[in-house]
């Protein structure tokens, strides 16, 4: 019985943990590489979003202000029409004061007017 330990624990001894060989080595080397990559492109990946975000909100900012510009623009042209339509008016106005004026005068010389006199069919005959 002895001999059979001995030679189990022979065998055991004999077959002790491999080294590594040069392609293992190699395999973690490249796994760690790859994490530290993958790391890298994270990072730079996150950079670019950031930088993409930064550029879309330039260029919102840069639409908005351009429909502010097409809206100041817009109520600039209707402001000067709106200015325009003010002056007309108020020529519009001194006319007609001007001919109610003329028109009340008319009216007074009319009622000073003999119309009993004018519609006198007699005074037709004479």
């Amino acid at each position: 019985m002895l001999s059979v330990a001995t030679t189990l624990i022979c065998e055991i001894l004999k077959t002790t943990v491999p080294t590594p060989s040069p392609q293992d080595i190699n395999l973690s080397v490249q796994i760690h590489d790859a994490l530290l990559d993958e790391k890298i492109t994270g990072t730079a990946l996150l950079a670019a979003k950031a930088r993409v975000q930064a550029v879309w909100h330039l260029w919102e900012a840069k639409m908005k202000r351009d429909e502010i510009a097409e809206l100041d623009k817009k109520y600039d042209d209707l402001r000067a029409e709106y200015g325009k339509l003010e002056d007309e008016a108020a020529a519009v106005a001194v006319q007609l004061a001007a001919r109610r004026c003329e028109a009340r005068e008319w009216k007074i010389m009319a009622y000073k007017e003999d119309w009993q006199g004018i519609f006198d069919e007699e005074v037709d005959k004479e």
